[in-house]
């Protein structure tokens, strides 16, 4: 995606976004030109903000020795609760599971899922979002650079977050 000189080359028609193990195998910097890529392939940048607090959830994946990828813990649920009273703020759950999503958040009703069409609509809301909750998922990571580019207030990541070295090193 970038030619001799290390410009970015505009003419494709997507972007593949992969996995990355840790700051050794990955740069701050790249990962925020990726980010901002994504947001100018997207259209992001004039869009308004999608909700004022977003929270993403995604379903557990089977093979990975890893029952609940984004170990949402009970202490999470409730710094999310707090984050959202305090501030007077209604969470929107992103999810691709909302089974799953509602044995964490038993109290959560209609109101509180957004229901996008497909995974880039979900992709774009999350980015678009004012707070955001992050859990172990690369969508919700890339959600959040493209967010903290973006609108991002507050973020509020997972107590068993794998990547915080990421977000506590970023510009």
């Amino acid at each position: 995606y970038f030619d001799n000189n290390d410009n970015v080359i505009d003419n494709k028609l997507h972007i593949d976004v992969g996995y990355y193990q840790s700051l050794k195998h990955v740069s701050i910097e790249a990962i925020e030109v990726v980010a901002n890529a994504l947001i100018d392939h997207l259209n992001l940048r004039n869009m308004p903000s999608s909700t004022e607090f977003a929270i993403h959830v995604r379903a557990p994946s089977s093979g990975t020795g890893r029952e609940h990828p984004q170990f949402i813990s009970n202490k999470d649920v409730m710094r999310i609760q707090d984050h959202a009273k305090k501030n007077n703020l209604m969470f929107k759950i992103v999810t691709n599971d909302i089974k799953s999503a509602l044995s964490l958040f038993p109290f959560a009703n209609e109101n509180n899922f957004y229901v996008g069409n497909n995974a880039q609509e979900d992709f774009i809301f999350l980015s678009l979002s004012k707070n955001l909750f992050i859990t172990n998922s690369t969508f919700s990571f890339w959600a959040y650079f493209c967010s903290n580019q973006l609108y991002l207030e507050k973020e509020i990541r997972t107590d068993e977050f794998w990547y915080s070295d990421f977000l506590d090193k970023r510009t």
